[in-house]
């Protein structure tokens, strides 16, 4: 099966990144506020003894890591998808099927071969009367027309050449998008959910449900050390 593009479906991929990516910001907003409050915490001192230690362990080794972390790979995915869009939009509105484009050129090109066989022949069944004899202009004319229906079939092939042409190159260049970007987006979304679920008391420390702190401690390190910084 040859390459289809369907503007449809890239439309709906288009806005399916934007929606996550817009999710994922906000989290990283509401987790930076959080920090914020944590660090003023740490700095006035309004935090010591075991909720200081906890609350600087917790700040130092999850949370930060975790921000610059998703931060990154928003970025990374956003730059991704403007790329993706530029690509989209060059394109073109109509879906693009290589096999179905594939065939078309070939009709067009058997056409063609037909129609230039046909020329030559009227080409010379011309020259075998003489000038200005009614078959001769009559042979003539045949002659021209087919020449004038052979450049609207080359301007199809052209056409049709373009559109294979532009499928061909969207592939080649979204080929090299999201290979890595979308797992690691992906990979910290699921972290920077769970952080974002949680909570900080009234000693600012931060605080997960049971769901969460079992997700984080079975697969948290794990996922932040595969993502790329």
């Amino acid at each position: 099966m040859g390459l289809i593009y369907n503007p449809s479906e890239s439309q709906g991929l288009i806005a399916a990144l934007d929606g996550n990516i817009g999710t994922a910001e906000v989290i990283i907003d509401n987790l930076n506020q959080a920090s914020q409050h944590l660090t003023s915490a740490l700095d006035t001192n309004a935090l010591s003894g075991a909720a200081y230690t906890a609350g600087k362990g917790m700040f130092s080794q999850l949370v930060l890591p975790t921000i610059s972390k998703a931060s990154k790979a928003v970025e990374k995915l956003k730059t991704e998808v403007q790329k993706y869009k530029g690509y989209d939009s060059a394109v073109g509105n109509e879906v693009l099927d290589e096999d179905k484009l594939n065939m078309q050129l070939q009709a067009l090109k058997a056409q063609q071969s037909s129609i230039t066989s046909q020329i030559n022949s009227y080409k010379q069944l011309a020259s075998a009367h003489p000038e200005n004899s009614d078959l001769n202009t009559s042979y003539v004319h045949l002659k021209g027309q087919l020449s004038s229906y052979m450049s609207t079939v080359n301007n199809d092939i052209r056409k049709v050449e373009k559109k294979l042409e532009k499928l061909r190159e969207f592939n080649d260049n979204v080929g090299a998008l999201f290979k890595s970007s979308a797992n690691e987006f992906k990979a910290i979304l699921s972290i920077v959910s769970v952080l974002g679920a949680a909570q900080f008391d009234e000693l600012g420390q931060l605080i997960f449900n049971e769901k969460n702190m079992a997700f984080f401690k079975a697969s948290g390190e794990e996922i932040l050390s595969k993502v790329s910084d």
